[in-house]
């Protein structure tokens, strides 16, 4: 069964303001799921690090990083030429998503394969060496989930495809945290994300199958298959480098230091981690708004300027938080035998969630424009510069030198990125985007420096400071970024309520 010929209602008001409508609303459903979700993990990590031996948590770690970074290779770009050409015809997405489960399974099992090999490989002990396996295995199975959200995500329904998302993550911190608690082991931590990712999967093809829209197995032949390859190869390309730049680090640390300083880095790393479901929430629902308007290069460059304040805004107090008071956050959240450890490395991590976002904005005008090659140059020198000084540092500096790489490669990726824009939306005004978060932030900063009280408090204070610092200087600076923060701030305000459809 094909989707449906109209196109889908939300593309039937195509003026700005009923883009910036959708577009929010979508964000919002992404933002509420992803908050959720993140939330749920985060907790799920915390009392991880709190019950298992620091070789364990490094273990779990580490087979995430190891798991990621073979995904992409049955990925490959199918994802995204989904939500590319299944944003402007909604007609193709049956046969699209036939072809990419077709070529995801075959390459699944070659690499997921080999993860288990290396998984075994390079485990201490029987037992870690099951639990990497399983946890590559679950990296896995997220890839099937990620075709369905591209799907709703091309079909600008996300909702429903949302809530399997907070389903995977709730059903994976609870499983987990209860057979933590109940004694059992690192490899019934690990089952706990496998059964989280299927959960996923089952709703997520629900909710898909409620649009009507179903793999199209039919339509499917050899040149068809042949020619998405050939089409994503790019992307594919540009996205095994993103990945190793995400991932590589902890890989490094892991065969220069071992499991016990991976569990050390992880620990500041998720902290760095949890912040990106903003930059992928908000980026993912303007990127295809920014497909249908490359016609108007203008609106697409402003939607990249809106995007970067609007992350901006959320990264900038985190980040001022975790410079002056990073030692107090880890020791209430993680405990204070990783206090003193993770401390350094979560300071020189702190910008690094803004550095991803201004890559990931700056690289989405670059595809919404079908400029593939420059995304993936850019990326290539900054993994370079990534592994090359990883190699030469973390050895002698230990991860303090892999946190600073890190950062500073994504700064390198976005700089080079954001040059390679200027061809097709002229120059994207970063500095006006930046000016009032960041001002907001040196505030907040002092004003944690100064007040030198219980953490939570501090930052719960000083943040209400920021806000009022922030909100006045944008309403001057750049009132549309005002604008879409009232849209956004409305929609996830309704969608945690309970008062907005799905």
């Amino acid at each position: 069964m094909t989707v449906p010929t109209s196109t889908p209602p939300e593309s039937a008001a195509t003026g700005d303001g009923a883009r910036t409508r959708r577009a929010a609303g979508n964000a919002a459903a992404l933002a509420a799921a992803e908050l959720v979700g993140k939330a749920s993990t985060f907790v799920l990590a915390m009392v991880a690090a709190r019950l298992l031996t620091k070789d364990d948590y490094g273990a779990i770690a580490y087979g995430l990083s190891l798991g990621t970074l073979l995904t992409v290779f049955a990925s490959w770009g199918f994802d995204t030429v989904m939500q590319q050409e299944g944003s402007v015809d909604t007609d193709r997405l049956p046969k699209l998503l036939a072809e990419t489960l077709i070529w995801r399974t075959g390459l699944a099992i070659v690499f997921a394969t080999g993860g288990v090999v290396i998984g075994f490989d390079r485990s201490s002990t029987p037992a870690i060496g099951v639990a990497v396996a399983i946890i590559v295995v679950s990296c896995f199975a997220d890839t099937y989930f990620d075709a369905i959200r591209s799907v709703a995500t091309a079909y600008r329904r996300l909702g429903r495809v949302s809530v399997a998302l907070v389903i995977n993550r709730l059903v994976t911190a609870v499983l987990g945290i209860g057979l933590l608690v109940a004694g059992f082991g690192v490899v019934a931590f690990a089952a706990a994300y496998f059964i989280g990712s299927v959960a996923a999967l089952a709703f997520g093809w629900l909710a898909v199958r409620r649009l009507g829209v179903r793999a199209d197995f039919t339509a499917v032949d050899h040149r068809a298959l042949w020619s998405l390859f050939r089409r994503s190869s790019p992307l594919a390309v540009s996205m095994v480098i993103s990945n190793a730049l995400f991932r590589m680090d902890t890989v490094i640390v892991q065969a220069k230091l071992g499991d016990a300083a991976v569990a050390d880095y992880a620990v500041a790393y998720k902290l760095f981690e949890t912040g990106l479901f903003v930059s992928w929430s908000i980026n993912k629902a303007v990127f295809p708004e920014m497909c249908a308007s490359r016609e108007q290069p203008s609106k697409v460059r402003h939607m990249a300027e809106r995007t970067i304040g609007l992350l901006t805004a959320v990264y900038a107090p985190v980040a001022a938080v975790l410079l002056v008071r990073g030692d107090d956050v880890i020791a209430l959240l993680f405990g204070s035998q990783y206090a003193g450890s993770s401390t350094r490395p979560l300071q020189l991590l702190a910008l690094a969630p803004l550095m991803f976002g201004l890559s990931y904005v700056s690289g989405s005008v670059l595809i919404a424009f079908e400029r593939y090659m420059p995304t993936v140059w850019a990326s290539l020198v900054a993994l370079g510069y990534n592994v090359v000084a990883n190699l030469v540092l973390v050895p002698t500096y230990g991860i303090a030198a892999a946190a600073a790489v890190n950062t500073t490669s994504y700064a390198i990726e976005a700089l080079l990125m954001l040059v390679c824009c200027i061809p097709l939306v002229r120059v994207i005004r970063v500095d006006r985007a930046v000016a009032a978060p960041l001002a907001g932030a040196v505030v907040l900063g002092l004003f944690c420096w100064l007040w030198p009280g219980p953490v939570v408090l501090v930052a719960a204070a000083g943040c209400l400071l920021y806000a009022a610092v922030w909100y006045g200087l944008v309403r001057v600076v750049d009132p549309a970024v005002a604008e879409v923060v009232g849209h956004v701030g409305g929609h996830l305000w309704r969608r945690l309520s309970g008062k907005a459809p799905a």
